[in-house]
């Protein structure tokens, strides 16, 4: 579900689409033939919290939840491994 997660983020964001969790949750669900809810999401986010902005936006008359990839998402990515 993570590597749908990001085709599905990236595919609206070079369509210059704002992403909601429920367009996600339609394409995810199709794709994957597994339920995607919230707490999905949420499980993802307790992983990697740093890997997804996302906050309520109200739209066409109720609260969406909106979902992107951060802009330094390279430099999250990019951490100073440590040897000892």
């Amino acid at each position: 579900m993570f590597e749908q997660l990001d085709f599905s983020l990236n595919l609206n964001k070079r369509q210059g689409r704002a992403t909601t969790f429920s367009e996600l949750k339609k394409g995810i669900q199709i794709s994957t033939k597994r339920e995607f809810t919230f707490d999905v999401f949420a499980q993802i986010l307790e992983v990697a919290p740093k890997m997804y902005n996302h906050h309520w936006e109200y739209r066409k008359h109720q609260n969406e939840l909106m979902i992107d990839i951060p802009k330094n998402i390279v430099d999250i990515l990019e951490f100073p491994i440590t040897t000892y």
